[in-house]
């Protein structure tokens, strides 16, 4: 019986991955509306695989400073205007571990300082640790790193990427 729920699982999990399920949380509080000057542009990269790989297919939940900011599926790129700050980008993403049978939530920080005027690129890339599961790891890239993945990837809010990359 365990073992169908198991099966279960991971089939719900696959059906419900393979749909974009990304957002944006509209009101949380490093957020700027469009109306405000300044603040800081930050675009989260996610990175389609070339192959399945289960349950870390699914969107991972990306927080600033403790609070969830976004979440992003595979494929998709996320731009956002974030108030000057100090802080944390937390990622977290579902993995299998050898030995466990159900799935577990890993989580990876970058610390960051968000300049006003300037333009951040993280990069959300996997990486994949054999037995102790595949997770996405934060990490800062320069503008020719981000033009490769901004071009093929589906972007998330209906606000227009600034011209900068393209």
């Amino acid at each position: 019986m365990k073992k169908i729920g198991l099966i279960g699982v991971v089939f719900l999990t696959q059906f419900v991955s393979a749909c974009s399920f990304s957002s944006i949380i509209s009101d949380h509080p490093m957020l700027m509306s469009k109306e405000q000057e300044g603040g800081v542009a930050v675009y989260f990269i996610r990175p389609d695989t070339t192959r399945p790989k289960g349950i870390s297919d699914s969107p991972v939940k990306i927080e600033y400073n403790n609070q969830l900011l976004l979440s992003l599926a595979k494929g998709e790129f996320a731009y956002v205007r974030l108030r000057e700050s100090k802080g944390d980008i937390r990622v977290k993403s579902l993995t299998l571990y050898t030995g466990n049978r159900l799935p577990v939530e890993l989580e990876r920080t970058l610390r960051v300082e968000f300049e006003s005027g300037a333009t951040y690129y993280v990069m959300l890339s996997e990486r994949d640790e054999e037995f102790r599961g595949v997770y996405a790891q934060p990490e800062l890239v320069d503008l020719d790193q981000a033009q490769v993945w901004l071009t093929r990837l589906r972007a998330v809010s209906d606000e227009p990427v600034p011209i900068a990359a393209r």
